[in-house]
């Protein structure tokens, strides 16, 4: 398994000039139009309407099979989005559970306000869907990815007793937002392009510019002091940013939770432009797949990760997304398993069927691109070895690649040499940008 080595062999897509349809997001949805009957769309639609799956203490139900009050409040909601009618929810919502400072943090919600949520995100996205404003549609979605939209256990799991809904951290730790406020948001940040593929890169790329991983440790009094809410991270506070009281010179940052945050975040925030993104627990890390356009982040921590970002040329957020091959490649090919990417439902023990190699494949396009564009983050780790006096076989630059390659293929790439001719070009160490 080799990496590439800035010969130009490898192509990365890019996405220029930017089109948004962003503003006409930022109107009503319906945009002054006659509302439609949802549920006589959905009628005709019985692949996506039987996606809308709920449960509750009668067990699991489809559209078809809800009860009229319940898609009576579907069609409300879909009206409010339709017409510009702020959601209503509270945000956050009130977590029922009250977790001791030192315990893994949990959200909890009653059963009226996970209704409420669960219809408002499912009455937004199908408003956006009858909009046309999107170039992709959910009638072309296989039903893996339908669920990931509007099936209520992608957001959460239903326990009998108390008769209440928590959030799986497997499918992110992160509570989503109303919907009101993530597509405010995405359209605000003008995030949403006439392609799936560019939405999901202008979203890394403003995570990139964004997101910093919390510190400290994975505990309740943390997430409070990080995001002031006793439970998992609310995305309208990732989004908006906030202080951290544990050492409040930090200031006001656009704070996640590591890995498994991230993916939270992509998947609350995309869903509401109906393009489905999956958490992939992973060996105490997180992936992030894409499935409705085949691509994949190697770690949740990509986007923000020091490693990649160059000075000449400018990498593009697109290019931290892997193909399938490269993740079949990368994560499936030796694992034991046919197929990595299990079902929604499926938990197995991932961790114990991979090898070492591809344990060091998470977070690995970052990696790639440093090698491919000799980012500053390399050309420092590289400029800190020549000041320390350390050979190829000691230095930090060598351990970059750990678990990758070897000293012999890097050379015989010619890493040095071409760190080198760089510095040589910006005038040496101390003309170097930070990371």
């Amino acid at each position: 398994m080799t990496l590439s080595d800035g010969s130009g062999k490898q192509q990365v897509e890019t996405y220029s000039p930017r089109q948004r349809i962003s503003s006409q997001l930022l109107a009503p949805i319906g945009q002054g139009r006659a509302l439609p009957d949802v549920l006589a769309w959905l009628a005709g639609q019985p692949t996506v309407a039987a996606s809308l799956v709920w449960e509750n203490a009668t067990g699991v139900a489809s559209l078809p099979a809800w009860s009229s009050a319940q898609q009576a409040d579907l069609v409300a909601m879909f009206a409010r989005a339709w017409n510009g009618t702020a959601s209503g929810l509270v945000d956050p919502p009130p977590n029922t559970q009250f977790p001791a400072d030192d315990s893994l943090p949990y959200t909890t919600l009653d059963a009226t306000t996970s209704w409420k949520l669960y219809s408002a995100l499912v009455g937004w996205s199908l408003a956006v869907e009858l909009s046309g404003s999107l170039s992709w549609s959910v009638t072309t979605y296989d039903a893996e990815a339908l669920a990931l939209l509007f099936d209520a256990r992608q957001t959460f799991a239903y326990a009998r007793a108390p008769n209440a809904y928590y959030f799986d951290f497997d499918q992110g730790a992160t509570v989503p937002a109303p919907p009101d406020v993530a597509l405010q948001f995405l359209a605000q940040n003008s995030l949403v392009s006439l392609s799936a593929l560019d939405s999901i890169a202008w979203l890394i790329d403003w995570a990139h510019h964004n997101l910093i991983h919390f510190t400290g440790a994975l505990n309740t009094l943390n997430m409070e002091q990080q995001w002031q809410y006793r439970g998992y991270p609310p995305l309208s506070r990732v989004l908006a940013g906030t202080p951290y009281t544990g050492n409040p010179s930090d200031g006001i940052r656009h704070r996640t939770a590591g890995c498994h945050g991230t993916a939270g975040v992509f998947h609350s925030l995309l869903r509401l432009i109906n393009i489905p993104a999956r958490k992939l627990p992973l060996q105490g890390h997180a992936l992030i797949h894409f499935p409705t356009e085949g691509r994949y982040l190697t770690h949740g921590d990509d986007p923000y990760d020091r490693a990649w970002p160059s000075l000449h040329p400018v990498t593009p957020a697109s290019a931290l997304l892997i193909d399938q091959a490269h993740f079949h490649q990368w994560f499936e090919a030796t694992s034991g398993l046919s197929k990595l990417d299990l079902g929604l439902h499926d938990k197995p023990n991932i961790a114990q069927s991979l090898d070492a190699k591809q344990l060091a494949n998470i977070g690995r396009q970052p990696r790639e691109l440093a090698l491919q564009n000799l980012s500053n983050y390399l050309l420092n780790e590289y400029c800190s070895d020549l000041s320390h006096g350390l050979s190829h076989s000691a230095g930090a630059t060598l351990a970059f690649f750990k678990g990758l390659c070897g000293q012999a293929e890097l050379e015989a790439r010619g890493l040095w040499t071409r760190l080198d001719a760089k510095l040589a070009a910006l005038g040496g160490c101390g003309k170097v940008p930070p990371a």
